[in-house]
Parts: C-alpha cells; sequence; structure tokens
C-alpha cells in the first residue's frame, strides 16, 4: 500500500509492535540511568576505583578495611584488645599508646614504615601480610591507624635514620660482628649460637608487662624483615615497646654493619621441606567428605574456598587468600594451636594431626593459584542483578504488550 508521497506503509500491526517496544526499551533506558545514579550517589567517595581520595575519604575506606581485616587482633579501637587477642603470643599492639615496634625514627613510624608491615606482615608472628589487598586499601588502613595516635605525639617531625649501602661481606666483618655479638650484649637475651636462648631470655617483659621471647634468628624469620637493611635499620632504632634497645648512639654504623652480617649468618642454611601433604586429602578434610581423626568437624561448615568453588558457612572468612596471607609456617601455627576465638571453641579437644595439617596446608597452597584477594564491589553486584532483572522484566512486559496488540 502506497502513501500520497510513494512511500511504503508499515502494517498497522507491525507499527503497534514497534511502538510497544520502543516504549518498552525507552523505559529500560531511563531505569538503567537511576540505577546507575544511584550506586553514584550511594558509593562512599573513597572507595571508587582509581579516583585519587582526600584525607577524609582515606580514612573512611581505612575504617570499612581495618574493621573487616585487623579489628579481630587489634580491636575495634585499635587498643589490642580483640576478640583474638588473648589466644595470640606476642600480643596485639595497642596503637592508642604511640609506641610501635618496627619504624624507620626513633620515635613514631612514618606512612611508609606502617605500609611495609601491612603489605610484608611479621614473619614468626600471626601478623600476616596483607599485600593481596588493594594498594589503595592498605594505604587507607595507615591513615586510619593514625587516628589512634594520640594528638599529642603526631606534631613531632619524624627523620628516618639514613641506611647507607651495605658493605660487602667478608670473613673478617663477620669475625667482628661475633665479637660485637657478645660484647654489646646481644648473647645475653638471644644466646651465644642466637638460639633466643641467652641467660637474660626468660625473664624479659615488654612494656606492658608481658612476658616477651628475644627472636631465634636461626630460623630466618625476623620480624622486621630479613634483608641486610631491614637488620641494621632495627639494630640502629631497636624494637618500640620491648627490652631491645637502639645502638644509634652506643655502636658505630661500621659495627652495625657487623653486627648486621654475624645475625644473617646464624641462620640455618638448610632449606624447610616442601609442603608433603595431599591436596586432594584436605580438599576432602575440608569439604567433610573425610573425617578429621580426632573428630573435628569439617572446616566448610564456617568456611568458604571460593577460589576453589567451595561454598561454606559464614561464620569466617574466604580462606582463598590464606595461603598467601599467612604462608606456610603461620597456618601450621594456626591448625595447632587455634588462635581464634570461634575456631578455639570448635576444636578445642578435637587437636588436628599433623599429617591433616599438611594436607589442608597443601589443599590451600593449590587452592590460592591466581587468588588476589579482591572482591568484586557490592555495589557493582547490586548494579548488575538489578539490571539483569530489568532487562528480564522489561522483555516480559514488551512481549505481552506485542501479543495483546497482535490480537487485538
Amino acid at each position: 500500500m502506497k502513501t500520497r508521497r510513494g512511500c511504503q506503509l508499515l502494517p498497522s500491526l507491525t507499527r503497534r509492535q514497534l511502538a510497544g517496544h520502543g516504549r518498552a526499551w525507552r523505559a529500560l533506558f531511563a531505569l538503567s540511568l537511576v540505577l546507575a545514579l544511584v550506586v553514584i550517589l550511594c558509593t562512599p567517595y573513597g572507595a571508587r576505583a582509581g579516583e585519587p581520595g582526600t584525607v577524609k575519604s582515606d580514612i573512611a575506606l581505612g575504617r570499612r578495611v581495618y574493621q573487616r581485616e585487623c579489628a579481630l587482633c587489634h580491636g575495634a579501637a585499635g587498643k589490642g584488645d580483640g576478640l583474638a587477642a588473648r589466644f595470640l603470643d606476642p600480643k596485639p599492639r595497642d596503637f592508642t599508646r604511640g609506641i610501635f615496634k618496627f619504624r624507620s625514627t626513633l620515635t613514631l613510624p612514618t606512612d611508609d614504615d606502617l605500609f611495609r608491615i601491612i603489605t610484608q606482615g611479621m614473619p614468626g608472628t600471626l601478623m600476616p601480610s596483607f599485600a593481596y589487598l588493594p594498594e589503595e586499601e592498605r594505604w587507607s588502613v595507615v591513615a586510619y591507624i593514625k587516628t589512634f595516635i594520640p594528638a599529642s605525639l603526631m606534631g613531632q617531625a619524624l627523620e628516618p635514620v639514613p641506611i647507607p649501602e651495605p658493605p660487602h661481606q667478608t670473613p673478617a666483618l663477620l669475625a667482628k660482628g661475633q665479637a660485637l655479638f657478645q660484647r654489646v650484649g646481644c648473647a645475653s637475651c638471644h644466646g651465644t649460637s642466637g638460639n633466643g636462648d641467652g641467660p637474660l631470655a626468660a625473664k624479659l617483659m615488654d612494656q606492658w608487662g608481658q612476658r616477651i621471647m628475644p627472636r631465634d634468628f636461626t630460623t630466618g624469620e625476623m620480624k622486621g624483615g630479613s634483608t641486610p637493611k631491614d637488620i641494621y635499620r632495627t639494630i640502629t632504632v631497636g624494637i618500640g615497646g620491648t627490652p631491645m634497645p637502639s645502638y644509634k648512639d652506643t655502636v658505630s654504623e661500621a659495627d652495625r654493619w657487623a653486627l648486621t652480617y654475624y645475625v644473617l649468618s646464624l641462620v640455618r642454611k638448610t632449606p624447610s621441606p616442601p609442603s608433603a601433604g595431599d591436596p586432594f586429602r584436605g580438599r576432602d578434610l575440608f569439604a567433610g567428605t573425610a573425617r578429621f581423626k580426632n573428630g573435628g568437624p569439617p572446616c566448610i561448615g564456617c568456611h568458604s574456598v571460593a577460589k576453589a568453588n567451595m561454598l561454606g558457612g559464614n561464620w569466617g572468612p574466604d580462606l582463598s587468600v590464606a595461603w598467601p596471607k599467612f604462608g606456610k609456617s603461620n597456618l601450621a601455627l594456626i591448625l595447632s594451636t587455634f588462635p581464634f576465638p570461634n575456631m578455639n571453641h570448635v576444636f578445642r579437644g578435637y587437636p588436628i594431626t599433623e599429617e591433616e595439617q599438611a594436607c589442608l596446608i597443601a589443599f590451600l597452597e593449590q587452592a590460592s593459584q591466581g587468588a588476589t584477594g579482591t572482591q568484586p564491589s557490592p555495589y557493582l553486584l547490586l548494579t548488575l542483578s538489578l539490571s539483569i532483572l530489568a532487562i528480564l522484566g522489561f522483555t516480559l512486559i514488551s512481549f505481552r504488550t506485542s501479543r495483546k496488540e497482535a490480537i487485538a
């Protein structure tokens, strides 16, 4: 059928169908804009990826990450009194005292110091590495931790001690370091061979009256870091709140390097054997398809391992990043001592055998492959879910409208 202008007219039914579809898609587009606006307004400013946040927004993000990752040990108010604190040795640090163990200054840590500890953790303790967290979140936690420090301490200038380039290690330098180790009193706490068994070891207390054990250097696990510069820095500034003093003014720079290399020479050279556990048996123990020898409950009742497609209870965290977070030695410590409150309550009286520990650790190591530790934003997930529902809904409405118009 032609119009007067010679143009082909679409059948009336087709025009109505197109009009119905057009109305539906216009409504869908409008709804999508509204959803996007809602998400933008509801997403905290500091949490938007790629945006440089202000100090206020960084602290807001840091507070959320701290409550999720740190408060269990350090407490919601940073006083070292979290639910897990009483199970831990050494005890978590009370940030409100303004006394920090590892720093590059003689007083407070710099932002870089806090970031380094958050990223690397403290080997030989249950303070894990948080390197799997996005860098933005780690810096935000630094900003939030600083809010716990008394305001009276925050005005002082922070001058990191200079750390020159290390000299070359020589037999003469090691011999000098060995003599200094005895002369300046290191052996009194750390022992002649660096095993942490010196005559004063059993009597040491920290600033809060808690028993504290000197480091066993032979393990190679140095809390403040294991590079020559890390050891030199610790010898120079000391460890805050502990009997380990600063040697900046009592030992020369050259002698501190000699001590540094001697401490490193005490590390046992035999590497730890690789994990001998069976990851498949570990997976079965985790899921409960294999039973623990001493009758403990399956881990999946409280935990998930999303990277291994194992979804369990939500009483505990997803363990996809447990391996990069804690490492083999700390995972073994956790599985043998149960330092966390819920875990301690559940497994008390049901010890996990060493063979079972090795299998669980092997499973968690395998499951962590490719794990980044980041999770999709809940706002993104909400947007995607609502968008999919909207598309399905308007597709259905459009289809029904088209049918009605066809019948008419």
